[in-house]
Parts: C-alpha cells; structure tokens; sequence
C-alpha cells in the first residue's frame, strides 16, 4: 500500500520539532564521550534551510557513528515496517526488484546481473575493470520500478561503502528515490570516493561524508534543486557500518546518517517536493565507477571493489 498514514502527517511538525531539542542533548553527550576517549571530533551544522521545521544546531559527527541517535521506525512514532529486503537469500528477490543490463549515460559502468549477487545476509554490487559493449568498468544496478512504489514514510539502508581513502577514485555508490510518474528525485545517499576532483575544497571535498539531494526534475536540475553534506571532510569512516535514510512526510524531507539528521528542507521553502511527487516513487540501488565532476577512476583506483547492503527498511 501506498498510502500515507495520518499519523506521520499530523505530527510530523511536532515531531521534528522535539527531534531538535532530543539531539542536542544527545549531541552534548557524545561530545563527552569523545572528549573521554581523545578521539578527534568534527562537528557538522544541521543544514536548516529557509522554511525548515528546525533551528540551527550542531552534532558530533562521532555520535553518528557510533549509534548514539534518535530512533524512528518504533510504534510509539506511528511508524511500522511496510516493506523490507534482509538480502538473506542465496540470489536478488526479482519479486521485489529489477536487475538491470544497461549503460549509464552519466559514468563509465556497464551494469550486469552478474554483479548483483546476494552472501551472508548481503546485498552485495561489485565493480570491476571489464571492458563491456565500449564501457571500460562493469558493476551493478536495481530498482523496483513496476514492483513497488512508496510515497512517504521512512526509507532506511544499511551499508559499507567502498570508499576506502586513496584507492576509491571514480567510486560511487548511491541509494535515491525516483518519481513513477513525474520528474521528482530524492537522492537519500551519494558517496564518492579519495582522492577527488574536488579535493581541498571543504565546500565540495566528498571524503568521509555523503550527499543528500533532491530535484524538481532529474533530467533539468535548473527547475529545482535542493543540496547539503553530512558532516565535516574525513568525519566518518564509511567503510564501515552505518544507515542512511531520509523521513519523508508531506511537508518535509529529512536527511540522516545513523539516525541522526543533518539536513532538512520542506514544501514551504521549496514547493515542488510536493509537485514532482503526485504519487509513488520506485527505489534505486547502484555503483557507479567514474564521473568527470568528482574524479574519472584511474591506475590508483582499486577495483574490484564492493557495495555491501546489509538491509533496505521502509517505515510509514
């Protein structure tokens, strides 16, 4: 089902509201768990954009990794979960998702089903260096377009990423969100690999952050395009574990790692979250291997390389 509940909607403004109140002191007392153990801590700003439901505040990048955060997705948030892959199969569930063969016209990749495989209750997306029909790399592509769509709620994946500092060039894992039926996009998770094209710039430097976007329309971001990093330049270590999702609602988008939120937008400030998304939306899980704006892979770039999902959970 593609509806959404009441619940989310009616105190989605209270909710967030309270979130802000909730994850300073949560942050407060990462920050003396981090000042205890000595370990270096870069603070990222909560990216409250004009018309957001939240004030300014700042979190410890170290209370996200490890697991200090605001829960959702529990009943007493009238949340429950809607619709789940654990990946704990011997091969990709085709009931739930589309396998591509295809060329992505943005990167370099060949996708092949051969590089979409499940182990060990993983999802497991391999690049490789494998000359395919004039693309220099293969790797692999999902979605659930014709399966299933969702509109609104909370969309989770849990993940390491290979974005091993040095060697990941040119590597980028995503995990978005595209409108069945309009031209809306939500990108819940971008990562891109070290070193970059925009390396030394701490605005566009991509190294141990993620991206978290959405458009009025993919295909011409000049009709509407809203943009923010987590966290500071080398804050998190994400080849290892850590979830990333966004929450939803009609009025709001929130971006999370480990549930913790660092940025937001809403309907208010940017109208056409509501107009591009007239109803579901399909989900897309892939890796994609060298792109001219955050660094073409080259001999540093190690591949094979893996994009391993533990989990994809969504919550209305």
């Amino acid at each position: 089902m593609t509806h959404t509940p009441r619940v989310v909607s009616d105190i989605g403004r209270l909710r967030l509201s309270a979130l802000v109140l909730f994850v300073v002191s949560v942050g407060a007392v990462g920050l003396l768990v981090v000042l205890h153990s000595q370990a270096a801590t870069p603070t990222a700003a909560f990216e409250a954009e004009a018309g957001t439901l939240a004030t300014a505040l700042t979190v410890p990048d170290t209370t996200a990794s490890a697991g200090q955060a605001v829960r959702f997705g529990s009943d007493a948030d009238g949340l429950k979960l809607a619709w789940d892959d654990e990946f704990s199969g011997a091969a990709v569930d085709t009931s739930k998702w589309n396998v591509r063969t295809q060329a992505n016209g943005y990167d370099e990749v060949y996708n092949l089903p051969a590089n979409v495989t499940e182990s060990g209750g993983n999802l497991i997306i391999t690049a490789k260096r494998q000359l395919t029909n004039g693309k220099p790399y293969t790797s692999g592509y999902l979605d659930t377009i014709g399966k299933k769509g969702f509109r609104y709620g909370k969309f989770e994946l849990r993940a390491k990423l290979p974005e091993a500092r040095g060697v990941s060039r040119g590597v980028w894992p995503a995990w978005w969100l595209r409108s069945d039926d309009a031209g809306g996009e939500i990108d819940i998770m971008e990562a891109w690999g070290d070193p970059g094209t925009q390396t030394g710039k701490a605005s566009e430097d991509p190294y141990g952050r993620v991206l978290g976007t959405a458009f009025a329309n993919t295909n011409n971001p000049a009709e509407g395009k809203t943009s923010g990093w987590s966290g500071a330049v080398g804050s998190l270590d994400l080849t290892q574990w850590h979830t990333y999702s966004v929450l939803w609602t009609p009025t709001a988008v929130t971006w999370y790692v480990d549930d913790v939120p660092y940025r937001s937008a809403t309907t208010l400030a940017y109208p056409w979250l509501a107009s591009s998304f007239p109803t579901t939306a399909n989900l897309r899980l892939n890796l994609q291997i060298s792109n001219n704006y955050y660094g073409l892979a080259d001999a540093s770039t190690v591949l094979p390389t893996q994009y391993v999902v533990d989990y994809v959970r969504i919550y209305q």
